[in-house]
C-alpha cells in the first residue's frame, strides 16, 4: 500500500510540473510528450489499484464497525460466543465468554481442559457426557450447568452448539454459546419458594377448616342430635299421657315427623362435614360416600378395593375423600351420567385412586386453561401431599380423575 501511495504521488508530481512549465510559457516537446502523458498514464493505470484499496479500507471500516456492534450486544445479553477448532486443537472465546466465566478477555489461553475446571464440579459429568455425545452423533446439543468461578460465586449457564462438517462430512469445528442465566435461575428460585409458600399456607389453612369441620360436625351430631331425640322421646311421652284426645295426638304425630326430619337434616350436615366412617377409615368412608351418592342422584356407584391393609394418616385419608366427594359432585351437576365407578388400590409404596364416570365428558385442554375452584382445591390437596391429579376426559367418553399418593409414616 505504500508502493501505491508513492507511485500515486509521483504520478501527480509530474503533472503539477508540467501545468508550471507550461504556464510559464515553456512548451517544449518533451513536457508535451513526455510530462503531461506519463503523469496521465501512471494515474490512469494505478486508478483501479487505487479504487480498490479505498474500496478494502471503506470495507474493513464497515467491518469494524460491525463487528463492534457484535461484541457489544454479546457484553449487554450476557452471550458470550466459542469455537472448537477440531484438527489444532484450539479453542476461541469471545471477550464476553470470559467475562462470563469471571476472567478477563485474553488472560488465558482457552481451552476444553479450563473450560471444564470451571464448570460445578457435581455438573461436570454431565457436561462432559452432553458434549462428548454431540461430538460422537455429530448432533447440536443444549444444556443447563453451574460454573464456579475463582472468587467462589456459582453462576448459571445455558450453553448451545453445534458441529461444521467439511465436504467428505468430517467434523471440522464445534461452534457454539453461553448464556448467562443466573438472573432468570434466581427468579425461579424466588418463584418456586413463593409458591412452595403459599402451598404450605394454603394447606396449613385446610388443615384449620377440617379441625372446624370435625369440631362442628361432633357438635351437630352430639350435641344437637343428643337434644332431638330427647325432645322425639318427650313427644311419644305425651302421645302416651293424652291418647284419649285425637287432635293432640295429630299434633303430637305432626312433631315427632318433624323431628325425625330435622334428626336426619343434622346427620347429613354432620356427615358432610365430617363422615364417622372416616375415624374407621378410608375404605369405608367412601364405600359411605358412594352409597349415600347413590341414594341422592339414583346413579350407579361402584366401589372397587384392590391391596390390603390402605392405611393413611387423617391428612392423607381426609384429601382422598375430598376428592372422591367433590369428583362426585362435578358427576351430579355437569356428567349426565348414569354410573360411576370407583377404583382404590394401594401397596407398599402408596395409593392410587380412580374415579371414572360415563358421562357426556369435556375438552380437557379448555378446563385446565380455565380451571374452577373446585379442580384447583383438588389439585392443591393432593401436591400439599406429595401425590399427583390427573384428570383427563374426552367429549362424549366421560371422565377419569387418578390421583396418586405417595405412602408415608403415620404420624403417633
Amino acid at each position: 500500500m505504500d508502493r501505491l501511495l508513492r507511485w500515486s504521488m509521483f504520478g501527480g508530481v509530474l503533472l503539477l510540473a508540467w501545468g508550471q512549465a507550461v504556464g510559464a510559457g515553456d512548451h517544449s516537446p518533451f513536457l508535451a510528450g513526455i510530462g503531461a502523458g506519463h503523469g496521465f498514464i501512471l494515474l490512469a493505470a494505478l486508478a483501479p489499484a487505487r479504487f480498490a484499496w479505498f474500496g478494502r479500507r471503506s470495507r474493513t471500516s464497515r467491518l469494524g464497525e460491525t463487528t463492534s456492534r457484535f461484541l457489544e450486544t454479546q457484553r449487554i445479553a450476557h452471550l458470550g460466543s466459542w469455537e472448537w477448532e477440531v484438527s489444532s486443537g484450539k479453542v476461541f472465546w469471545s471477550d464476553e465468554s470470559y467475562r462470563i466465566f469471571g476472567l478477563l478477555p485474553g488472560s488465558v489461553a482457552p481451552s476444553y481442559q479450563l473450560f471444564l475446571e470451571l464448570v460445578h464440579p457435581d455438573d461436570r459429568e454431565t457436561v462432559e457426557r452432553h458434549a462428548q455425545q454431540s461430538y460422537e452423533n455429530c448432533a447440536p446439543y443444549s444444556i443447563e450447568y453451574r460454573i464456579l468461578r475463582a472468587d467462589g460465586e456459582v453462576r448459571h449457564l445455558l450453553s448451545q452448539a453445534e458441529l461444521v462438517t467439511g465436504r467428505q462430512g468430517r467434523i471440522e469445528r464445534m461452534v457454539g454459546t453461553n448464556l448467562d442465566i443466573t438472573e432468570r435461575k434466581r427468579d425461579e428460585l424466588a418463584l418456586l419458594n413463593s409458591r412452595q409458600q403459599l402451598r404450605a399456607m394454603a394447606a396449613y389453612h385446610e388443615g384449620l377448616l377440617e379441625e372446624e369441620r370435625k369440631h362442628i360436625a361432633r357438635e351437630v351430631h352430639d350435641e344437637l342430635g343428643q337434644l332431638l331425640t330427647a325432645l322425639k322421646m318427650d313427644i311419644s311421652l305425651l302421645r302416651l299421657r293424652f291418647g284419649g284426645d285425637p287432635a293432640l295426638q295429630r299434633k303430637a304425630e305432626e312433631m315427632r315427623v318433624l323431628v325425625d326430619r330435622t334428626l336426619d337434616v343434622v346427620r347429613h350436615v354432620a356427615s358432610n362435614l365430617r363422615p364417622a366412617a372416616l375415624d374407621h377409615g378410608i375404605v369405608p368412608a367412601i364405600e359411605w360416600l358412594a352409597e349415600d351418592f347413590g341414594h341422592r342422584w339414583e346413579i350407579a356407584c361402584e366401589v372397587t378395593v384392590r391391596g390390603c391393609d390402605i392405611v393413611l394418616d387423617d391428612a392423607q385419608a381426609t384429601a382422598v375423600f375430598r376428592v372422591v366427594q367433590e369428583s362426585l359432585t362435578n358427576v351430579a351437576r355437569h356428567a349426565q351420567a348414569s354410573a360411576v365407578a370407583i377404583a382404590l388400590s394401594g401397596n407398599a409404596s402408596g395409593l392410587q385412586l380412580r374415579v371414572q364416570d360415563n358421562g357426556c365428558g369435556f375438552d380437557s385442554a379448555v378446563v385446565r386453561r380455565a380451571q374452577g375452584f373446585g379442580l384447583l382445591g383438588m389439585r392443591e390437596r393432593v401436591l400439599a401431599l406429595g401425590g399427583k391429579l390427573h384428570i383427563d376426559s374426552v367429549p362424549g367418553k366421560g371422565t377419569s380423575v387418578v390421583i396418586d399418593l405417595p405412602c408415608r409414616d403415620r404420624q403417633p
